[in-house]
């Protein structure tokens, strides 16, 4: 009986242009390998599984950020403080300071005043109100008009 257990890896270059063009059957073919491949080009394990990527963030006394999530592996100083590079309680403290300026509603107040903004500057009618309309349809109320 053969105990010994078998090591899914790949020399898939994730960073080329072929994946980089069309990542998605590279992340299929990861998936079906396993669920933790060896990337032997970069000597890196990859988790290809939504479930196996959750528990990892889950763990972070095994799985820390600190020094930065990506495959350098020169610490830069410059992500020191930074949600991404940073492990709980730091993560956290970060994290309750950033939701309310990145929730759903604040990103969407903030693009549909950056829209109105860059209409109103597109269309000319930047804050003067009934005046600038008027001045911008050439003096022709618009009131009561129907569109044709």
């Amino acid at each position: 009986m053969d105990t010994t257990q078998h090591t899914p890896s790949s020399d898939i270059d994730i960073f080329g242009d072929e994946v980089s063009e069309d990542p998605y059957p590279f992340y299929a073919e990861l998936r079906e390998m396993g669920r933790a491949v060896r990337l032997t080009r970069y000597e890196v394990w990859a988790l290809p599984g939504y479930d196996e990527v959750w528990q990892v963030q889950r763990r972070p006394e095994l799985f820390s950020s600190v020094g930065g999530p990506g495959l350098n592996y020169v610490e830069d100083p410059m992500m020191t403080g930074v949600v991404l590079s940073s492990d709980p309680p730091d993560h956290s403290r970060y994290r309750r300071i950033l939701n309310g300026k990145l929730s759903s509603r604040a990103l969407q107040d903030l693009l549909r005043g950056e829209i109105e903004r860059r209409a109103a500057k597109t269309s000319g009618l930047e804050a003067g109100g009934r005046r600038s309309t008027l001045r911008w349809t050439g003096g022709r109320s618009t009131r009561g008009r129907r569109s044709r």
